[in-house]
């Protein structure tokens, strides 16, 4: 339509605002209908917007993320994993898949390595840390996860997670007191309902094995 009436200038000028804002605003666009939980919505944005500029590495992580939170991590897996066959070190990456693994409990040790090249990449981007941290501990290797987990939580002082992650390694480790008020603490940084959820079942849990030592 701007190549009508003589604005050859005007659609150069709309071409190139395009390309260089166009992937921010399509992922801020698929950010929203992933907020609302409108799953396929922000997937088929994005691949189509892939399809058009394959090599923004911005869009790819965006779709794996999409594809992570609507819960199908297999297909997460293959985006993320196509990222990292082109840019290995690609940090952001190599921090959502380890954690993903992580929390599923595989790929352990392949997650481990990816989150320690992460953090040595950004060693003081608090999340990273707290992904490492996080793998360390599923890994059974609690005193590493408490070193990781407690600068993770210095660093992210009022993140939700994160307390309550250094609370699960502490819990592990018998500290019931010093778990549970991280735990608390955790409740007062408003997580989300369903991590809200868990958070007052493992207080329960707590104080009930407390209150059962006391008798």
């Amino acid at each position: 339509m701007l190549l009508r009436a003589g604005a050859v200038d005007r659609a150069k000028l709309a071409a190139a605002t395009q390309s260089k804002f166009g992937a921010k605003n399509t992922i801020a666009t698929a950010e929203a209908y992933i907020q609302t939980e409108q799953y396929p919505l922000a997937m088929a944005m994005l691949q189509d917007a892939i399809k058009k500029s394959p090599d923004e590495l911005d869009l790819q992580f965006e779709l794996g993320s999409a594809f992570e939170r609507s819960g199908d991590t297999k297909a997460a897996e293959r985006v993320f994993l196509g990222i990292l066959e082109k840019h290995p070190e690609h940090a952001a990456t190599l921090n959502y898949l380890g954690y993903m693994w992580a929390e599923k409990g595989v790929n352990l040790e392949r997650a481990a390595d990816m989150l320690g090249r992460a953090v040595k990449q950004e060693p003081r981007n608090g999340a990273y840390i707290d992904s490492l941290g996080w793998v360390y501990f599923r890994q059974g290797k609690l005193e590493l996860a408490e070193k990781y987990l407690t600068d993770a939580a210095h660093l992210l002082p009022r993140d939700a997670t994160v307390h309550e992650h250094l609370g699960d390694v502490l819990a592990k480790r018998g500290e019931v007191h010093r778990a549970l008020d991280l735990y608390r603490e955790a409740l007062t940084f408003e997580p989300e309902p369903k991590d809200e959820a868990k958070l007052r079942l493992k207080i329960a849990e707590l104080e009930r094995l407390q209150a059962a030592a006391q008798r």
